[in-house]
């Protein structure tokens, strides 16, 4: 999946996007709420 996106074949799924924040909220939550922040701008 991360290969796809990485190429830009296409996006992450919203489950994916998810995984992705709880993963990063566990390890620093101040990172995952940039990561939110950085997908929910235009062109993100």
């Amino acid at each position: 999946m991360t290969c796809l996106w990485v190429n830009e074949v296409r996006g992450p799924t919203t489950e994916t996007i998810l995984e992705i924040r709880d993963g990063l909220q566990a390890i620093n939550p101040v990172v995952a709420a940039e990561f939110i922040n950085l997908i929910s701008e235009p062109g993100g």
